[in-house]
């Protein structure tokens, strides 16, 4: 059986990612429309990648 991934939307700060992690689910996408809070999940899950989604 493979790990449980899991994508973002509406990321926010990453608190999705950081739960889903604390439990060994790895993060693998997020996406969001604000450059502040991309920056924090990105020093928290530098590998996982960010979709910055412009209106």
């Amino acid at each position: 059986m493979t790990g449980l991934t899991l994508g973002s939307l509406f990321d926010g700060i990453g608190v999705f990612p950081l739960s889903g992690s604390r439990y060994g689910i790895s993060p693998t996408w997020a996406s969001e429309i604000e450059k502040a809070p991309v920056s924090i999940t990105k020093h928290h899950f530098p590998n996982m990648l960010q979709m910055l989604i412009g209106i």
